[in-house]
């Protein structure tokens, strides 16, 4: 019965070992020195969504839904460089950006008139600046289909 004792009393003193360790470091000091300073992270990605749906023949709007600023780096759903519409973005201190894209109906492939539709189309912002309008336009800029100014450009 005595070794079984002295196993068991081996046993608790094993399993408190880690402790027993740890409170010996810390009492001495040697606890581990931190990696150095942190420094804050780059600012996030924002960027701005517009959404909405032409109508069939891709010859006016059908409807626009509010734009909204979102916290990632730019889908690229939708974008081409070679799209019939552009969605266009200008900022207070004078610049612009736009970015093409298509609307094409999901499956739409026949050969015949292309069928456009729902879109979803996001551009970068610019840190710092205000949004002042956004349209989306065709792509040489001479149609504007729909307009965002005022209270319905978001800038927060």
């Amino acid at each position: 019965m005595h070794r079984l004792g002295l196993l068991t009393s081996i046993g608790w003193l094993l399993a408190l070992l880690p402790f027993i360790v740890l409170d010996a470091r810390c009492r001495s000091g040697s606890e581990p020195k931190p990696a150095g300073r942190v420094t804050s992270a780059p600012a996030a990605a924002r960027s701005l969504q517009a959404r909405g749906q032409f109508e069939a023949d891709g010859a006016s709007m059908r409807r626009v839904h509010p734009l909204r600023i979102v916290p990632r780096a730019p889908s690229r759903l939708h974008r081409v460089d070679d799209g019939r519409f552009q969605l266009v973005v200008w900022y207070v201190d004078g610049t612009t950006e736009a970015v093409r894209f298509n609307a094409h109906m999901e499956g739409d492939s026949d050969a015949g008139p292309r069928i456009y539709g729902p879109f979803t189309v996001e551009v970068a912002l610019k840190e710092g600046v205000r949004l002042e309008r956004v349209a989306v336009t065709n792509a040489g800029g001479d149609v504007e289909y729909t307009a965002w100014e005022g209270d319905a450009v978001p800038n927060d």
